[in-house]
């Protein structure tokens, strides 16, 4: 179990990023981030944490 949190883990962070490119391609500006990347982040660093 506890492999399976960290692989979810690290497939969440290194993955979490996409969301935040794809809408800063999108809106051509990086002012804000994206609600999605946020909450891919948050939710693998608690798996890092676990």
């Amino acid at each position: 179990m506890v492999t399976l949190i960290g692989s979810l883990a690290a497939v969440l962070t290194t993955v979490c990023w996409l969301p935040q490119v794809i809408k800063t391609v999108r809106q051509r500006e990086a002012q804000d981030f994206s609600r999605t990347y946020l909450v891919m982040l948050l939710v693998g660093i608690s798996g890092w944490a676990t």
